[in-house]
């Protein structure tokens, strides 16, 4: 049962949660959608609709569901997350040939890393401070990506400009988030299976590589009618078991998400459009959605409103430090639109909230009080990201359509 405080008790409606997960499913899937395209018709991303739908349903207000009824749902939603950020990130070689946009990628997540923990550390332990400073340093793509699709830069210069700066910076948070766990508990001999296990698991992740073009081929090989059910069901059989494996060895189960989606982008099937939108129509659909509600379900509006100051506080520092240094270098390597750039960088939204979550998992925290002290970022630089990209890409239309 949750322990959210309700807005609505002090007006005598005291409403039990419901028991069962039909109805409560039934109740999530038609607010969920009817707020989200609401939130798209006003400009703003739909995510913010399910995030509202939550707070609606839960224990701030009307105390309809409990987030512990839907919260293996969310689980599978957060891993389908980065699993379809690794199936759709370009991998190949002309990535790591962008030097450039590589190294502001990483100067921005390491600056803006300093500067949150430096300040994170006045109000928490150093080691809550090292998460809450991951989680405030990565940048989300979501946001952005859309913005930049509706104005139709992403395909440009300038878009991939963006892609290799908001990758790079992404994979070095999850690659430090994973690195940090290994190091947060037990002894000396846990740390060396950890060690031992994470060397094994890069192992298994080239011999994957090397060995799914083999594989896709032969499901292939069966009758027409199963292909795609199989193509889907060896999709959901690799993204288990590499969560699963990086969960086992201490390592975080993001990170064997993420590495799912590049092994499966190496399968022949994963370009075709069929199999395309049936994952995107499972993770989109079903399973993502209820993440974002299960966030809304554990935010209590009473300890947010109490938090507020601080909250915004958090959110100048992560925004003001990425923003200048992302602007400042963008200039410096004299990339289009660094303006826009800077703005396209400054959304808070999936990958800190799984960052969290993920620390709350690993007991770095011991309730959900810190989702409370985030949870403002994610409409408030939602709205800003928007609002900064819309002014800029008017300040600078001629070097968008000059250079792309």
């Amino acid at each position: 049962m949750s322990d959210t405080v309700s807005l609505l008790t002090k007006y005598g409606l005291n409403l039990e949660p419901t028991d069962n997960i039909l109805f409560a499913l039934f109740i999530i899937f038609g607010l969920y959608i009817i707020l989200g395209e609401i939130f798209e018709r006003i400009g703003l991303n739909e995510l913010l609709g399910h995030i509202i739908t939550g707070v609606i349903l839960g224990g701030s207000l009307l105390n309809l569901v409990d987030p512990s009824m839907i919260e293996q749902f969310a689980f599978i939603g957060s891993i389908l997350i980065l699993f379809l950020a690794g199936l759709s990130k370009r991998t190949d070689s002309s990535l790591l040939k962008d030097r450039v946009g590589i190294g502001i990628g990483t100067i921005v997540f390491f600056a803006t890393l300093a500067v949150m923990v430096f300040l994170f550390s006045k109000f928490f332990g150093f080691r809550q401070a090292i998460f809450l400073g991951l989680a405030y340093a990565v940048v989300d793509l979501f946001v952005p990506v859309k913005i930049l699709v509706s104005k139709k830069l992403l395909r440009s210069n300038f878009g991939q400009a963006f892609l290799n700066m908001s990758i790079s910076n992404v994979f070095i948070g999850l690659l430090l988030l994973s690195t940090s766990s290994v190091f947060i508990e037990g002894g000396i001999n846990e740390l060396v299976f950890k060690i031992g296990g994470a060397a094994a698991f890069i192992f298994l992740i080239f011999y994957m590589i090397s060995v799914i073009g083999k594989v896709a081929r032969k499901l292939h090989k069966l009758k027409s009618s199963t292909i795609g059910e199989s193509q889907l069901a060896f999709t959901f059989i690799i993204l288990f078991l590499l969560s699963f494996l990086t969960e086992t060895i201490g390592l975080s189960v993001i990170i064997g998400a993420f590495v799912a989606g590049v092994v499966i982008r190496n399968a022949r099937f994963s370009k075709k459009k069929q199999y395309v939108d049936k994952i995107q129509a499972v993770s989109n659909g079903i399973f993502i959605p209820l993440f974002f509600v299960w966030f809304g379900l554990k935010l209590d509006l009473i300890s947010i409103w109490g938090y507020l100051g601080i909250s915004l506080l958090f959110i100048a520092a992560s925004l003001g430090t990425k923003f200048t240094v992302t602007y400042f270098l963008s200039k410096q390597a004299k990339l289009p639109a660094p303006g826009t750039l800077a703005s396209s960088m400054l959304s808070l939204d999936v990958e800190s909230m799984i960052i969290i979550l993920t620390a709350i998992k690993m007991g770095v925290f011991t309730n959900y009080e810190t989702f409370n002290i985030f949870a403002p970022a994610v409409p408030i630089t939602t709205i800003i990201v928007t609002l900064m990209i819309g002014y800029f890409a008017k300040k600078e239309y001629r070097q968008l359509i000059v250079r792309n």
